[in-house]
């Protein structure tokens, strides 16, 4: 296995899997999203799973730091779920406008998209990635 492998692309899917599967259980025990109004602009939480996204994105971080993988990419590795909803969000605009037409509030809706699922969840994923940001140190992972 070469060396992105183990510190970006199995790391990565640990945390991408980890926090949809976490998603998909609460969902499933009837959590509910709430709403949040910031002005006119109502925002859509998960209360529980923002709270649990440090945890995934730390672990993301930790395995990459484990692979010795540079900072750039334990980063890569703990964003992982937002940066894949990101790229979604950017392959469903064109299809949409395509599809549905150019209208200026389609892209309101985006932006405030993105900061719901992208930006936010991301920002939770980095705050549990901060402790292993530091160079990593042969002794810290057990092989």
């Amino acid at each position: 296995m070469n060396k992105r492998t183990k510190s970006l692309w199995l790391p990565g899917m640990v945390t991408l899997l980890g926090a949809s599967i976490f998603l998909m259980v609460l969902q499933r025990l009837g959590f509910q999203p709430r709403f949040v109004w910031t002005g006119h602009v109502p925002m859509l939480f998960y209360w529980p799973w923002l709270a649990s996204l440090p945890v995934f994105g730390a672990l993301g971080a930790y395995l990459s730091q484990c692979a010795q993988g540079p900072v750039r990419t334990r980063l890569a590795a703990a964003a992982a779920p937002a940066l894949v909803i990101l790229v979604t969000f950017f392959l469903i605009l064109p299809w949409s406008l395509a599809i549905d037409g150019f209208s200026a509030m389609r892209f309101v809706y985006f932006g405030i998209g993105v900061a719901n699922w992208v930006v936010i969840p991301g920002l939770a994923l980095l705050v549990g990635a901060a402790p292993f940001v530091r160079r990593a140190k042969a002794h810290q992972c057990s092989a």
